[in-house]
């Protein structure tokens, strides 16, 4: 391996080398053009670089002192392997960087297999079995995003009240807590500023979105109160589509708990009601406009039942593609 002297400024580690280049951290040194001017073996082979290629070349990658970033590199046939790359000052005349590599392709295969054990946990928090009073078909939907882990994940609940009334909510919050406040308050705006107040407490650094709906059967209103959530949809029987902007306030956790506004209208027989969570109409090169105009367009009065409305909802705005977002859908249809 070429080994450069050190030159007049540059520090001497003559008496290093013996020992980094007995070590399994992979170690460089490059000078404030970012050029490699000394690699163990170790980091030799992480990289997969032979040292002529190496050393007296430009590293290629921006180096940030006091940070730690993870690189992807060549392992064996098409595998990829983690290096996690932290970046440090060293003392001189000049100033010199020490890199120091190790590979964490262990932890990769954890973070996916943790990525599986949270999407399977997500899955077991959702409805197996939706709720059934006379005159009113529910179904929903959840698709996994292909993004990060969320803690809590976007989630929906279907909740029969003990006065024959049904609580819809839907979100990006995990929400046993709601059940329990659903059951004990009467109104959309008081349970949602109970959670707020519960979220406040206890994790005060999080946000999250949520609207919760209240539908009397008997009387065929829909109340409701959104936190910063997307804007449910009401298509009725004659075509006609509503987004419900009323009794919006900010998401939970935004600010100290405060009291929340609702929103009550009619249902006609006939309607659907959709609640569905940001990653549904989200998209990178649109604006937000464009997605909320798409779901209007696919969901029509046409559709026969919830599940089929469904199925239209996902063909029509995510086709065959995963999202890069979860998206959770959940649909009521009154007979």
């Amino acid at each position: 391996m070429t080994r450069p002297q050190a030159g007049p400024h540059e520090p001497d580690f003559a008496l290093a080398r013996t020992i980094l280049e007995c070590q399994a951290v992979g170690t460089l040194v490059v000078d404030a053009d970012t050029v490699v001017t000394y690699a163990n073996p170790s980091a030799i082979q992480m990289l997969g670089v032979p040292a002529e290629r190496l050393i007296g070349q430009a590293f290629g990658l921006p180096l940030v002192s006091h940070s730690v970033t993870d690189i992807n590199v060549p392992g064996q046939g098409d595998a990829v392997r983690t290096l996690a790359m932290r970046v440090s000052e060293l003392s001189g005349g000049r100033p010199h960087r020490l890199v120091t590599l190790f590979d964490v392709s262990g932890r990769a295969r954890l973070y996916e297999h943790e990525h599986r054990l949270v999407e399977t946990l997500q899955r077991s928090l959702l409805l197996e079995r939706m709720p059934e009073l006379p005159g009113l078909h529910l179904a929903a939907r959840y698709i996994p995003g292909e993004g990060a882990i969320r803690v809590g994940g976007d989630w929906y609940d279907a909740i029969l009240l003990p006065d024959g009334r049904l609580g819809l909510v839907i979100g990006d919050v995990a929400g046993h807590a709601l059940r329990a406040y659903a059951l004990e308050h009467p109104c959309p705006e008081e349970v949602v500023h109970r959670l707020d107040g519960l979220l406040y407490h206890l994790e005060p650094r999080a946000l999250a979105t949520m609207v919760y709906l209240i539908y009397d059967p008997s009387a065929r209103d829909l109340a409701l109160t959104a936190a910063g959530h997307p804007y449910p949809l009401v298509v009725g029987p004659d075509g006609a589509r509503q987004f419900l902007r009323g009794g919006r306030t900010l998401p939970l956790g935004a600010a100290e708990p405060g009291a929340r506004d609702a929103q009550t209208i009619s249902l006609a027989p006939g309607s659907t009601l959709v609640l569905y969570t940001d990653g549904l109409i989200e998209r990178r090169n649109a604006p937000l406009d464009y997605g909320f105009a798409e779901l209007a367009r696919v969901v029509t009065a046409e559709l026969p039942d919830a599940e089929t409305t469904c199925e239209a909802i996902l063909d029509g705005l995510l086709g065959s593609g995963q999202p890069g977002d979860d998206v959770a859908i959940l649909v009521m249809r009154t007979s």
